[in-house]
Order: C-alpha cells, then structure tokens, then sequence
C-alpha cells in the first residue's frame, strides 16, 4: 500500500515558525500544501491504484481531492488513519459538517464525533495502526493498489519513519523496507 502525507496544512505553517500551538481545528492546506500535493500526484500517474482511504481530517481529505477524482472514485473514509491526537489541529470537523462541506463522499462508518476526547500515546496510534492494518487486509483484495491519506504520526507509527509533507511511503506489511517519494518543490 502507498501511504501518503498530507500537504502543509494552516497548522504545520504556523507551528514551524513559532513551535508553539497556533490553536487551528482542522486546519486546510495553505497554497504550499497544494503545491506539494500536486507534484505528489505524479507520483501516480503509472500506478494501477484501485482504491482510495482517507483520514477524516479536512487536510487530508484536501489531499485526497487532490490526488484523485472523487466524482470517479470511491473513497473510503476511516479515522483509524488519523493523526495521533494532542494538538488543536487534531480536533476534528463533525461528521455533519464534512458531509456538508464533501458531498461526494460517503461518510456513513463516522460518528459525529470522531476523534479521540483525550491525548494519545504513542502506543495508542500503534494499536488503531494494527486495527487498521487487520481491517486493510480483510477490506481490500489487493493491498498493493490502495491509497491511504494520512498523517504524521500514524505513517511515523507503521513505519518508523518521520516523513514531510506530500510523502509517498511505499509500505509492505511485516518487512522494515519502505521506499519513500519526496517530491521537490
């Protein structure tokens, strides 16, 4: 499976200039973001991708609109994917108003709170990463052609690895080889 990071969101901008919480709930992504994420998306112009996960969060699901024609794909929506939960970023937008604001995705495995009401440990993101990864193989008949957009955290989670914004990591279950797509600006 392909897990790509989200672009530059509101957050990430503010954050790494101050280091301090800017206060932003789910915050879009800035004009970088989408840059970053348009040059991702060559990435998989030669790819035979058949399906699509996002997490919940609105610069996320940014990026998926990005990556991929939602009027054209069937995306799935799952929180299990989402950031590990301590900052303000990591407050999430109700379920209500995500199917008001994207239409074209069904958002019916959401409840309308969906984030954690507390912060998590690094082992809390571990334990929904291998909730994700039983559901993932039961889910999807071919694991290998999915796409899951996501964050930080849960990608530093399965793999070990601190990726920038607009990362592809070509993940295989059960193995410490990742490949990793960093698109230059």
């Amino acid at each position: 499976m392909f897990l790509v990071r989200h672009g530059e969101s509101e957050f990430n901008q503010a954050f790494r200039k101050t280091r301090r919480d800017p206060g932003i709930v789910d915050p879009a992504l800035t004009p970088l973001g989408i840059q970053q994420i348009c040059r991702t998306a060559r990435f998989f112009n030669d790819k035979d991708i058949q399906f699509f996960l996002s997490s919940p969060y609105q610069r996320a699901l940014q990026t998926s609109a990005l990556l991929f024609d939602l009027t054209n794909q069937n995306l799935t929506v799952n929180f299990l994917v989402g950031e590990q939960f301590g900052f303000s970023c990591d407050v999430g937008s109700p379920r209500s108003e995500l199917e008001q604001k994207w239409p074209q995705i069904d958002f019916e495995n959401l409840t309308e709170v969906w984030w954690p009401p507390y912060p998590e440990t690094e082992d809390d993101v571990s334990r929904r990463g291998a909730l994700f990864l039983k559901e993932a193989s039961s889910s999807f008949s071919d694991t290998d052609k999915l796409v899951v957009v996501s964050h930080w955290g849960f990608i530093k989670s399965l793999t070990g690895l601190s990726v920038e914004n607009g990362s592809v990591v070509e993940f295989y279950e059960g193995t410490s080889n990742f490949v990793v797509y960093q698109p230059s600006l």
